[in-house]
């Protein structure tokens, strides 16, 4: 539920943990920063040169079709080592930093693989552009898999810089051998697209996720992921629940995206992918995993399979686990939700029945049969994604077809019923992984691993409903306005956050008045500070397009790492101008509350000359005012680690968080979903606090804990006469 909360503004010391820091675009990177240009200078770093043939004759031989992967970049072999290229310095307190430059003419981006990556504890690896603007990592041992493979996302340019750091105190640095680079010959960043800065590479009759179109699969759009096999294949795929609701991380896509064990471990997961509105800009490319392990497939008999992600997919991520229909009854209608041509997440919808079909070669009779397609398409890279019947359940993935913008018409998909287990043996068929408990259903619900932390998040701002949201113009018509581009030169606006509790920021909400942009690269910088009775130190800065912003439009900037905060902050945002003496060429505005009189609250900050000034002092204005921001903040989020244990096979696997609580507790335990459960509170005496029957268990409950003093108390869980027991403490 969003709410907008009013709080006057008194500011007291700030403690803000940025998880992250420079790793705004990590593969679940472990935080650090790149050392850069400050141990070497560039021209120092010695570049390899990879080729890849005629990338123009390579073009003309690639040729997109249904029922293949979307080729966008050319696979090279390589054997780069930390002993058989780059350079090693070493830095006055005995630590070692390797760098190693790659370069690919023309190339829109570049991404390597790892064929051998294990490296010990305390080392970090980071991957980024030649002006350090695009971090990938820090890689660390954490990143070590079973499988001792890493891939890596794609950076934009035609050269990267590997830098690897080892510490004084390693003894060796483990073992890294880069075996590939892959050209892209596709510009998979949109870089070049001029459509309004959009990446838009897919057919104008697609539908963005976020259209009205979308508007009833808004959960579970969250299963359905691009994917990147190999360093230069884009498919489409889902999240896929299983009968325990145990958070395995089971991903289902089709067998001519992934074939076999050695391509899993090498694709690369993009979570989230999507634009924020309707026809709206570019999204996020950096919630992805990667790495996974091939569990079940099908290459001549019915085109799939399903493999299990290196890594639960974390909080920010929004993943969601696609229910399913095993039945092979038609449904009423259809939706498709996919990656077509690699593009934010399409909806695509046939308001018909589908047909029962054979498709190619394949078993007979074993495909869904879309015949036309009453809004959108799909194309090359749409390939693994799901087909949802009515009951919102996942009835099959695609396979292939003809449709197109064109002639949006005859798509097949295999239907999720036949690969259930028309064949033997666990990996050949989706029971023996989908069904562990055996059961006889023929429907799964689908399953928000974070469905009770998300439960905990609120949205607080210093304005009320009632209150008039206005923009002031700095003078003239074409002198600009007090929030933003003004002949005044103002650069960086702020507004306080008042903040009693130990909480995850997530993101910010700008009430956009004005976005114009003179070329595509024009930015604003959203920003969040400590500071007491101002902004002081930055404690996270995102860069975004303002291109990507519309007039009037409430915009949601997602941060790309958790902001734990405890204390009063800060959040706005840095405004850049072309130049301090002519004419405005851009403008970016947010609106603001409407004068509060002499009696109200400020509590919105503006900066220019190296000087922060609160707008009630701002001549001739002098405002009481608050800026048109609100930011969402979350209660406790269970880590990677507490979730991973809810994959165990016991009952003991149930989470308790906060810990210590304060006002509320929540009580999470999703494997036992529709069971009955009993719940019992007793305190450290023995006494029975709270005694709840739940005939039918939802996957969490929060308790209120206002009535109860400081202490230590129990949680006992009666499942399946079976009992189980956890302590958490209430401090306040």
């Amino acid at each position: 539920m969003r709410k907008i909360k009013f709080y006057p503004i008194s500011f007291f010391v700030v403690t803000l943990l940025y998880l992250g820091l420079w790793d705004t675009h990590a593969q679940i990177g472990h935080g650090g920063i790149p050392h850069g240009f400050s141990v070497v200078s560039q021209s120092e770093i010695p570049f390899q040169s990879v080729t890849p043939g005629d990338i123009k004759v390579l073009q003309k031989s690639i040729i997109p079709q249904k029922g293949q992967p979307l080729q966008f970049a050319i696979p090279v072999k390589v054997h780069f080592t930390p002993q058989n290229s780059g350079i090693w310095k070493t830095l006055p307190g005995g630590d070692r930093v390797w760098y190693l430059g790659i370069q690919s003419k023309g190339a829109y981006s570049l991404n390597i693989i790892f064929d051998l990556f294990e490296i010990p504890s305390g080392c970090k690896l980071f991957i980024y552009n030649t002006d350090a603007t695009y971090v990938l990592g820090a890689f660390t041992g954490k990143n070590n898999k079973k499988f001792k493979k890493l891939a890596t996302a794609p950076v934009p340019g035609d050269q990267i810089i590997v830098e690897f750091q080892v510490p004084a105190s390693a003894a060796n640095h483990g073992q890294l051998i880069i075996g590939q680079v892959a050209h892209d010959f596709l510009d998979i960043f949109g870089e070049t697209i001029v459509k309004y800065g959009y990446y838009g590479d897919s057919g104008p009759c697609n539908v963005d996720i976020n259209c009205p179109e979308g508007e009833i699969w808004q959960k579970e759009k969250y299963a359905v992921c691009r994917i990147i096999v190999g360093g230069s294949e884009l498919c489409s795929g889902s999240l896929v629940n299983n009968t325990k609701n145990d958070t395995v991380p089971y991903f289902l896509t089709a067998f001519h995206c992934i074939e076999n064990n050695e391509q899993a471990q090498v694709t690369i997961f993009f979570f989230d992918y999507e634009s924020p509105y309707c026809d709206g800009p570019d999204g996020s490319v950096l919630k992805t995993l990667s790495g996974a392990t091939l569990k079940a497939t099908s290459d001549e008999n019915l085109d799939f399979s399903l493999v299990e992600l290196s890594k639960i997919p974390p909080f920010l991520y929004k993943p969601y686990y696609a229910g399913w229909n095993n039945s092979l009854v038609a449904p009423a209608n259809t939706v498709t939700i996919h990656h077509p041509s690699g593009d934010v997440k399409k909806i695509s919808i046939d308001d018909d029945q589908p047909l029962t079909a054979t498709y190619l070669s394949y078993d007979d009779n074993a495909f869904w049969h879309i015949e036309k397609w009453e809004k959108g398409t799909t194309e090359p890279g749409s390939s693994g994604g799901p087909l949802f019947g009515d009951d919102h359940r996942l009835i099959g993935l695609l396979n292939g077809g003809d449709a197109s913008c064109g002639n949006s018409v005859n798509d097949y998909f295999v239907k999720f019923g036949r690969l259930w287990e028309d064949y033997p043996g666990s990996f050949n068929q989706l029971k023996y992984w989908l069904d562990p408990l055996s059961g006889s259903g023929t429907t799964m619900e689908g399953l928000d691993p974070y469905g009770a932390a998300k439960e905990t998040c609120d949205t607080f701002g210093n304005y009320i409903d009632t209150e008039n949201l206005v923009l002031y113009e700095f003078g003239n018509q074409d002198s600009g306005f007090w929030t933003g581009h003004n002949l005044g030169y103002y650069t960086q606006y702020a507004e306080g956050v008042d903040n009693s509790e130990q909480r995850n920021l997530t993101g910010v909400y700008l009430n956009v008045a004005k976005a114009e942009n003179s070329i595509a690269s024009d930015k604003v910088t959203i920003k969040v500070w400590d500071g007491l009775s101002q902004p002081d130190n930055i404690f996270y800065s995102e860069d975004l397009y303002i291109r990507n912003f519309r007039d009037s439009t409430v915009f949601y900037a997602e941060f790309d790492s958790l902001i734990v905060v405890s204390g009063n902050f800060w959040v706005g945002y840095e405004i850049y101008y072309d130049s301090l003496t002519g004419p405005l060429t851009d403008q970016f505005a947010v609106y603001q509350v409407e004068d509060r009189g002499s009696g109200g609250i400020n509590t919105a900050f503006a900066f220019k000359n190296d000087q922060w000034y609160p707008y009630s002092s701002l001549s001739p204005l002098n405002l009481k005012t608050s800026l048109g921001i609100s930011v969402v903040m979350c209660g406790e989020i269970p880590s990677l680690s507490s979730i991973e244990t809810l994959a165990d096979k016991s009952i003991n696997s149930f989470v308790i968080f906060p810990n210590p609580a304060k006002d509320m507790v929540t009580i999470q335990m999703i494997n036992k979903k529709n069971t009955t459960v009993w719940l019992q509170m007793f305190d450290i005496t023995g006494k029975l606090l709270i005694a709840s029957e739940y005939p039918d268990w939802p996957g969490y409950v929060r308790l209120d804990l206002s009535g109860f003093t400081n202490g230590i108390y129990i949680i006992r869980l009666n499942i399946d006469h079976s009992v189980v027991t956890r302590k958490f403490s209430i401090i306040r």
